[in-house]
C-alpha cells in the first residue's frame, strides 16, 4: 500500500520529486509542504537582530524538523508541524521547547536555537496547515492576528477552550461535553468554499472551530479531527485533508487545507502571518531569558547571538528604563493582544520589516517596463519589498522580491524607482 501510495504521488506531481538532501545533509521531503527552504529563508530574512551563527543553528534545527529520519523527530512527527489536528499536543511541545531552551541557556547556550528552530518551524506550519486564516477572514478571530501574542509561555490549546480573545475554540477530539464559553454546541458546520468551521450554541452565539489537516495514516499515525457538516447538503466530513504528498488516502475529507505552495490560495497571506509570529517568538524568547536570568542573561545573549553592529544598540536597550519587561509581563498576564505590529515595538528597531507603504494597482497604473515581466506574480500578491542589503542605500529604499518556482529572488528594482514612476 505504501509503495502504491508513493507511486501515485509521483504520478500526480511529476515535477516535484523528493529532494533527498539539503545544505546540512539531512534527508528531507520538500514536496508540497511549507517547504524547508521557505522556512529557512524566512528565518534569515526576518530576524536581522541575530548573527549568522544563530541563524545557522535555527536553520539546522528547521532542516532536522523536516528530516525523513525518525530519529530527528522530523517529517512524521505531528506536533512539529501542527499535523493530524493535534493542536493541544503541538502547543504543549512549544512550551516544552521553551523550557528546554531556558534549561540549556547557561551551560549549552547554542542549544537554545535547536529548540527555537523547532518552535518557529511548528508555528510557521500552523498558519499553513490550519484554518486559522480562514477563520480570521470570517471575522471570528477579532483583533487577534496571531495564535499567541503574549510574552510568557505559550497558551496551550485544549479542546473547546477559548483561544485568547477570539471567538474560536480548538476543535479537537477529547472534550467530555460540548460546552464552550458561549454555551452548548451540538453540531459543527463547515462552509466548503471558505473552510470556515463554526457552530451556533444554545444561547444563539456563533463560535469558530480551529482545525488542522489530517495526513496519511500509514506514515503519520491517526489524527484527532471532529466531524464537520455541510449545512446545505448535510454531507459529513471526518475533517480536513492536509493536501500534497501528506494528504489522506481516503477521499472523504474536505480539502486540501494546507497552503504550502505558491499555487495554493492564501499562500502569500499565511507567509506574512508566519513571519510576524516568528518575529514575535524572538521577543518572547528574550522576555523569558530576562525573566529567568535578568540583565546578565540578556548580556550573555547579546555577546553570543546578536549581530555585530547591533550589539551596542541592543545592550543600550537592555540598560534603558524602557526594557523593564513590566509592560510585557502585564501583557503576559492578560495574554491578549493587540496587533503584532504594536506589541513587537519592544525591539522593533531590530525588525527591519520589508513592507514599506508601496501599493501596486494594476488596473489603473501601468507597470514600469523593468518589472512588467513580473506582472503575473505582482497581480497574485507574490511579491514583497525587502530592505536593501547595501548599507549605503537610502533608508527608505527597498528592493522588489518576487516569489516564483517555490522561492524568493531579488530584483534590482527599488521602491524609490516605483514611487518616482507613479
Amino acid at each position: 500500500m505504501t509503495k502504491q501510495f508513493v507511486q501515485r504521488c509521483y504520478a500526480q506531481y511529476p515535477r516535484r520529486p523528493f529532494k533527498m538532501k539539503n545544505e546540512s545533509g539531512f534527508p528531507v521531503n520538500l514536496s508540497h509542504r511549507f517547504d524547508t527552504k521557505i522556512h529557512t529563508n524566512q528565518i534569515g530574512a526576518y530576524l536581522p537582530l541575530l548573527n549568522n551563527k544563530a541563524i545557522e543553528l535555527i536553520n539546522k534545527s528547521q532542516e532536522k524538523t523536516d528530516s525523513l529520519i525518525p530519529f530527528y523527530g522530523g517529517q512524521y512527527t505531528n506536533y512539529y508541524h501542527f499535523d493530524n489536528n493535534k493542536l493541544s499536543e503541538s502547543t504543549a511541545k512549544i512550551n516544552e521547547g521553551y523550557r528546554g531552551a531556558l534549561a540549556a541557556f547557561q551551560s549549552q547556550p547554542d542549544e537554545i536555537f535547536m529548540y527555537f528552530g523547532r518552535i518557529t518551524h511548528a508555528l510557521q506550519d500552523f498558519y499553513s496547515h490550519s484554518n486559522w486564516y480562514e477563520l480570521s477572514l470570517g471575522g471570528l478571530t477579532g483583533d487577534q492576528r496571531l495564535l499567541d501574542e503574549g510574552f510568557g509561555f505559550f497558551e496551550e490549546l485544549q479542546p473547546l477552550k477559548r483561544i485568547g480573545e477570539t471567538r474560536v475554540v480548538a476543535l479537537e477530539e477529547g472534550f467530555a461535553d460540548p460546552i464552550t464559553a458561549w454555551g452548548k454546541a451540538s453540531e459543527w458546520f463547515v462552509d466548503p468554499s471558505t473552510y470556515v468551521v463554526s457552530t451556533m450554541t444554545d444561547r444563539g452565539e456563533r463560535v469558530g472551530g480551529l482545525m488542522s489537516g489530517e495526513v496519511n495514516g500509514l506514515l503519520y499515525g491517526s489524527g484527532r479531527s471532529v466531524k464537520i457538516v455541510d449545512p446545505i447538503t448535510r454531507k459529513i466530513y471526518p475533517g480536513f485533508d492536509h493536501g500534497g504528498l501528506a494528504r489522506t488516502i481516503s477521499r472523504s475529507y474536505l480539502g486540501p487545507l494546507a497552503k504550502d505552495t505558491v499555487n495554493d490560495r492564501y499562500h502569500a497571506d499565511v507567509l506574512e502571518l508566519a513571519r510576524d509570529q516568528i518575529q514575535h517568538e524572538l521577543v518572547r524568547l528574550i522576555s523569558l531569558i530576562h525573566r529567568q536570568f535578568g540583565g546578565s542573561g540578556l548580556r550573555q545573549f547579546s555577546d553570543l547571538f546578536v549581530r555585530d553592529g547591533l550589539q551596542d544598540e541592543f545592550e543600550g536597550l537592555i540598560r534603558s528604563r524602557g526594557f523593564s519587561i513590566a509592560t510585557l509581563r502585564r501583557s503576559e498576564n492578560l495574554n491578549t493582544l493587540q496587533d503584532n505590529n504594536a506589541t513587537d515595538e519592544v525591539i522593533g528597531a531590530f525588525f527591519k520589516r520589508g513592507s514599506p507603504e508601496v501599493e501596486v494597482v494594476l488596473d489603473d497604473h501601468p507597470l514600469p517596463k523593468e518589472i512588467s515581466r513580473f506582472a503575473d506574480e505582482i497581480s497574485a500578491g507574490q511579491f514583497r519589498w525587502m530592505a536593501s542589503p547595501n548599507p549605503a542605500a537610502a533608508s527608505g529604499d527597498y528592493l522588489l522580491e518576487i516569489f516564483r518556482n517555490g522561492d524568493w529572488f531579488t530584483t534590482s528594482f527599488t521602491s524609490d524607482e516605483f514611487l518616482a514612476f507613479r
